[in-house]
């Protein structure tokens, strides 16, 4: 009946209608729409309806997608709020991974992990999504608290300790390590730290040169975001570090600069949808025979992740003298495992330190943690703070 051409359109037609479904019913029951495109993903993907069978390119843009959101974050967070803030975000997130590689060690026992395998789940489990959580802080507009704030100095700061973590993956991958790969991801941690030295000190003193001739021009304002948030994204990955962390740094340069605000309305479309074509390729890796055949390890380590993570930060913030139902809400915000952990379980896969089941089994338990999280969020409005928007609300903006 259709060409082959015409079978690209119709199921572009059938994908956007599902989506929209699926989105509609989330948006009635205040569900994130992350939730939406993971489900979306699952059901287009090659283990159930298979609609798309190669995921590669969907995945390619969908981590371009993550880029961009990262470098919004680094446009609209304040470096000022991210050192007020680094007790919480530091000491709590080092607290949060040692403890998590400990309590896994002694899983890894009896299970029979290797060390790889032990590492590699353990660092999984201690990511959290600043997407996810900027996501949901956005759909309720408290994006702006003072608390909102903490609990995403803390996702940043878990964003930036992908690095170490990667470098002890590949220390411990059993291949020869080049000292001069290390030696140069650790000169681009120090440059990257100056950068944001810098940046401290010269709050918002500054220039770009020659951006006041781009600023009536909307496609020149496009090209130079682009270029300037891909561009330390490149740099970034030249000294062996994350795209991610150099695309989150170019965001901070320009929210440095009074003369470029008008870079976060340039590329807000373009950061939606790639965004949604991210979790949308995330739902694509969910192999449902793998999980029905492991479905009691899968739960029971997301259940060991999501307790840990809300224990852990729950204490973090709690012991600097937040109130409880702001400490527990925070805690849930910080409870699922995050986007970065993909990048953690393909970069382990592709140096050889892990199985193919064991690198289903990091994925599986991601997928059901970004699944979950949001639900007990849910839950915890409607059973415990009996309103829409949580008791902390009235109270902070007051503080503002």
């Amino acid at each position: 009946m259709f060409a082959e051409g015409d079978l690209v359109i119709v199921s572009i037609a059938l994908i956007s209608l599902i989506v929209l479904a699926i989105s509609l019913l989330m948006k009635v029951q205040k569900i994130p729409l992350i939730l939406s495109y993971i489900l979306v993903g699952f059901l287009i993907g090659p283990f159930f309806l298979n609609f798309i069978s190669n995921t590669s390119i969907i995945m390619l843009i969908g981590n371009l997608g993550v880029i961009l959101l990262l470098f919004f974050i680094g446009l609209s967070i304040s470096l000022e709020d991210l050192i007020n803030n680094w007790k919480v975000s530091v000491l709590g997130t080092i607290f949060q991974v040692l403890l998590t590689v400990g309590i896994i060690a002694i899983l890894g026992v009896f299970l029979d992990w290797t060390l790889q395998t032990v590492l590699l789940i353990a660092f999984v489990l201690s990511m959290s999504s600043t997407v996810v959580i900027l996501k949901i802080l956005e759909s309720r507009g408290e994006e702006k608290l003072r608390l909102s704030k903490k609990v995403l100095s803390v996702g940043i700061m878990q964003d930036i300790m992908v690095i170490p973590m990667l470098i002890i993956l590949n220390i411990f991958s059993g291949q020869s390590v080049s000292i001069q790969t290390i030696s140069t991801q650790i000169i681009g941690m120090i440059l990257a730290g100056l950068v944001i030295v810098y940046l401290v000190i010269n709050k918002n003193k500054i220039s770009i040169p020659y951006i006041d001739f781009i600023k009536k021009d909307f496609e020149i304002q496009m090209a130079f975001v682009i270029a300037f948030c891909f561009g330390i994204a490149a740099l970034s990955l030249l000294f062996g570090l994350s795209a991610g962390l150099g695309a989150f740094i170019a965001g901070l340069i320009i929210s440095a600069s009074r003369q470029t605000q008008f870079a976060y309305q340039s590329l807000n479309s373009f950061q939606i949808v790639f965004v949604a074509l991210f979790f949308i390729s995330v739902g694509m890796l969910i192999n449902i025979d793998f999980v029905l055949d492991n479905l009691l390890l899968i739960v029971s380590l997301t259940l060991i992740a999501f307790v840990i993570n809300i224990l852990i930060n729950f204490l973090v913030f709690f012991s600097l003298k937040e109130k409880v139902v702001n400490s527990l809400y925070a805690s849930l915000l910080l409870s699922h495992i995050g986007e970065f952990s993909f990048v953690l379980a393909a970069f382990a896969l592709a140096i050889g330190s892990i199985t193919l089941e064991a690198y289903n089994l990091t994925i599986s338990i991601i997928v059901l943690s970004l699944i979950i999280t949001p639900i007990f969020i849910s839950i915890f409005r409607i059973f415990v703070l009996k309103e829409p928007f949580f008791g902390f609300n009235k109270v902070e903006e007051k503080e503002e």
